[in-house]
């Protein structure tokens, strides 16, 4: 679909601009007020890196994706005021989210995830016939941020259109969360002296979980170039780019993971779920917390190309509507600590380890914008 967007808008540049060499072209609008907004819908945003994938999940096959990703809607709002030939400013915010979830058993087909670096397996000793249970996974995952840049411009005017320079300062405000939890159940059986099972035996629950956040504020300087171009009548292209670089500011972690084990006295025909007739000892195997601040230097760069059509309101306004292209990233990310064991045996060993993100969003965008 994206790329056939991409044909569709290039194709109309060409046509309407050997148009336009035949037609009057309109000037650019005297007005030095806007306020508008860009949108797109969920569906038609494809996010890169804002749900990491715990980390060091991986399957059999190969890096396993997130199952479930929702997105939020892609939302760009601004009011600017940009005269001709002279200073101007804008305030412009932008806000998306998307979250996911992994939830059940994971069967032989699917294979085990490597979650935490490793697959995490409780150690069991006994002379007697175990028999596992399904391991059971619970993964969530959670990212928000949004955008505020303060900025100032110089506006040039041209014959078919106009072209501003602005610069100023963004601030950056990103949350993220992360939850996993691996659960698993074991039968013992019980050998009698005289070498035969008995027909209660003693059945471990080992549940492994983690929980992670992240909320970073940051801020630096942005700048870079927009611009209109009347191509013909009161069809107008319109292009964006810019670029900023966050270095003040940190971005707060926090994590705990921790390890425990029920013991129940079962009747073994009822298998591993069979209920507990008796309720044998609670342990807590480990409990690990974990706070700490990173600061690292995020880059963020945005592009915007696009098509609107100006509609004349009242005797001086105009109301432009289009779509354009947006494109947008941000590099080096704090997110949030990933829990990370060397021994699967020993979950209680490893540690929290900060990890950084490369993001990207883009979509097709619905572009409304008022000018007066």
């Amino acid at each position: 679909m994206f790329k056939l967007v991409l044909v569709v808008v290039f194709t109309l540049v060409l046509v309407v601009s050997n148009l336009a060499q035949a037609q009057q072209t309109q000037p650019a609008p005297v007005n030095s007020w806007v306020v508008g907004t860009d949108l797109a819908p969920a569906s038609w945003v494809k996010a890169d890196g804002m749900l990491q994938p715990f980390g060091n999940i991986r399957s059999a096959s190969g890096d396993k994706p997130l199952a479930d990703q929702e997105k939020d809607v892609l939302a760009t709002v601004f009011v600017g005021y940009k005269p001709l030939n002279w200073f101007g400013g804008e305030v412009r915010f932008q806000k998306f989210g998307t979250h996911g979830q992994l939830d059940g058993s994971v069967g032989q087909t699917r294979g085990m995830l490597m979650v935490w670096g490793a697959d995490a397996t409780p150690k069991i000793i006994s002379t007697a016939p175990v028999l596992n249970g399904l391991v059971a996974y619970n993964l969530k995952s959670s990212t928000k941020l949004s955008r505020i840049d303060i900025l100032g411009n110089y506006s040039f005017a041209l014959t078919r259109g106009w072209v501003s320079a602005f610069a100023g300062v963004p601030i950056l405000k990103m949350e993220s969360t992360e939850d996993v939890a691996r659960s698993q159940g074991f039968l013992l059986y019980v050998r009698l002296p005289n070498g035969t099972l008995d027909t209660k035996g003693v059945r471990e629950d080992y549940i492994f979980s983690s929980m992670a956040a992240s909320k970073a504020t940051i801020f630096g300087i942005a700048g870079g170039v927009e611009g209109e171009y009347c191509l013909v009548s009161d069809l107008v292209l319109e292009g964006r780019i810019g670029l900023a670089v966050f270095p003040w500011g940190s971005t707060k972690l926090g994590g705990q993971f921790s390890a425990t084990k029920d013991v129940y006295l079962v009747n073994v025909a009822d298998g591993v779920s069979a209920t507990p007739i008796q309720t044998l000892a609670h342990l807590n195997l480990a409990n690990i917390l974990y706070v700490e601040s990173a600061k690292e230097t995020v880059t963020a760069v945005e592009a915007k190309l696009g098509f609107k059509w100006r509609v004349k309101v009242g005797e001086r306004a105009s109301l432009n509507l289009g779509m354009a292209i947006s494109r947008s990233s941000l590099s080096n990310v704090p997110i949030v600590a990933g829990y990370v064991v060397g021994d699967p045996y020993a979950v209680g060993n490893g540690k929290f380890s900060p990890r950084t993100a490369n993001i990207l969003m883009w979509a097709p965008t619905l572009t409304v914008g008022l000018w007066f």
